[in-house]
């Protein structure tokens, strides 16, 4: 039992080592190189000079996908809404999929199913911090 105990926290611990396979050095220089910056966050702000870059960057790309470090990050949320409309009026991208569970995707189906508009099934099947209420 303490074998396999010490094989599991080994490779727990070789999981969490990967991910700082880079150096200090090598994160600055990738960061320095690779890096824009976003002059406005506001969903509002539809000037999209600071993003223009992504045209250049996402022209042969049919999918992307948004991120958050945390589901409480007020800032994040507002940065991917105006990205988000960014991708739909400038690129043209056409179809946004949320993050939420199976049990709740399938009770928003059942809904649709059964007459409800998708917008009133998604805002109870998706979570509450993508919702809009």
């Amino acid at each position: 039992m303490k074998a396999i105990n010490r094989l599991l926290l080994l490779l727990l611990l070789s999981s969490f080592a990967q991910g700082y396979a880079q150096t200090t050095a090598d994160q600055v220089a990738c960061l320095k190189e690779n890096a824009v910056v976003i002059s406005n966050v506001e969903p509002s702000n539809e000037d999209y000079t600071d993003l223009a870059h992504l045209k250049q960057s996402l022209q042969d790309i049919t999918i992307v996908g948004l991120g958050e470090q945390s589901h409480h990050d007020g800032s994040t949320f507002k940065a991917k809404t105006r990205l988000v409309k960014f991708l739909h009026q400038q690129m043209g991208f056409r179809i946004i999929a949320f993050e939420s569970g199976f049990y709740d995707c399938y009770k928003s189906w059942q809904e649709i199913q059964a007459g409800k508009t998708a917008i009133d099934a998604a805002r109870k099947s998706i979570y509450l911090a993508t919702a809009n209420k």
